[in-house]
């Protein structure tokens, strides 16, 4: 793959993901994917529990980052909307 064919692909992907979070089932999807992988919480757990949790986050932390590449408005928005969410639960 030449320099530009990575570029053009590298582009792709991000708008890819800007497309999806344009939707708020996509938002809900990647809002999901996030927490479950649990990007800002702690690994360490004492035992080899922790590598899985780290490999886990570490994956979710690309995703993470690519969001906040391609829209970092829209991860606002997501966070906003699942904010508000989170907040009915524990008032139910």
């Amino acid at each position: 793959m030449t320099d530009q064919e990575k570029i053009l692909a590298r582009r792709r992907e991000l708008e890819d993901l800007a497309a999806v979070l344009g939707s708020p089932e996509g938002r809900r999807f990647i809002w999901r994917f996030l927490s479950e992988a649990r990007i800002f919480s702690p690994c360490y757990m004492g035992n080899s529990e922790t590598f899985y949790r780290e490999g886990r986050r570490e994956f979710a932390l690309k995703y993470f980052n690519d969001v906040m590449e391609a829209c970092p408005d829209l991860y606002t928005v997501m966070q906003k909307e699942n904010t508000r969410k989170e907040e009915k639960h524990v008032g139910d």
